[in-house]
């Protein structure tokens, strides 16, 4: 006898879980949540827009600034002798 099968039938559903209702989600709240999110990160790229200008604004301001010195540079030492010997020869 406990050789045969078993002839009691279990039921299939029997082994797994019964299915769990999904939340339910507030559609307006997600919607309005996801508005102020959007709202904050378009002021900080105006913020940084207006910092990166000025940025560019600076760095230009210092490539002009940089290639006078290098002009300067080439012509102080010359000049510098110049006014050195006139002011040591008679």
């Amino acid at each position: 006898m406990a050789d045969e099968p078993s002839t009691e039938t279990v039921p299939e559903d029997q082994g797994t879980p019964a299915p769990q209702s999904a939340p339910v989600t507030d559609w307006e709240a997600e919607a309005a949540r996801l508005k102020a999110e959007a709202r904050k990160w378009e002021d900080r790229a105006k913020e940084n827009k207006a910092a990166a200008q000025r940025l560019s604004e600076l760095e230009a301001q210092n490539a002009d600034t940089s290639a006078k010195l290098a002009k300067l540079e080439h012509v102080l030492p010359a000049r510098a002798g110049v006014i050195l010997a006139g002011k040591i020869a008679p």
